[in-house]
């Protein structure tokens, strides 16, 4: 019995760590899309994006991990893990790339890429490529039944 009050506890400080870090993200959030409208450079806000949802993929997959210990799996990290935070990062990394070359302009090309911008500005990439770095780089949760055999 104790050890399921432990895992209630910790389950609680687990959300509680959540409303911590979604306040967080809230003003952060805020305060560079004030930037951007003051400013009229809307750079911070790709990099914000991208940064928040590959943070709360790491915290969510907190919720799975078993152990602290060191586990890499190899299939997991390079087949999902990677190209998801590469295509995380991409539109942001572009962005800047182009705005440095453009020489003090403070609008982007519209030559980028529009499929990047479709598959990142969800957000939900950068979830899954935090929350399988850590799945990739730590142990997890299994199945007993999966265990067992």
């Amino acid at each position: 019995m104790k050890s399921n009050n432990a895992t209630y506890f910790l389950y609680l400080i687990w959300f509680g760590g959540l409303l911590v870090l979604l306040t967080v993200g809230y003003y952060i959030d805020l305060e560079v899309k004030q930037y951007a409208q003051d400013t009229f450079q809307i750079l911070p806000l790709f990099w914000s994006n991208s940064i928040l949802s590959f943070m709360f993929g790491l915290y969510f997959a907190l919720l799975f991990t078993q152990k602290w210990k060191f586990h890499f799996k190899p299939a997991l990290f390079f087949c999902i893990s990677l190209p998801t935070l590469i295509l995380n990062f991409s539109y942001p990394i572009i962005t800047t790339i182009l705005h440095l070359g453009q020489s003090g302009q403070t609008s982007v090309s519209n030559n980028l890429p529009l499929w990047i911008w479709e598959i990142t500005s969800f957000d939900f990439i950068g979830i899954v490529a935090g929350s399988t770095m850590v799945l990739s780089i730590l142990e997890y949760n299994k199945n007993k039944k999966e265990t067992a055999h």
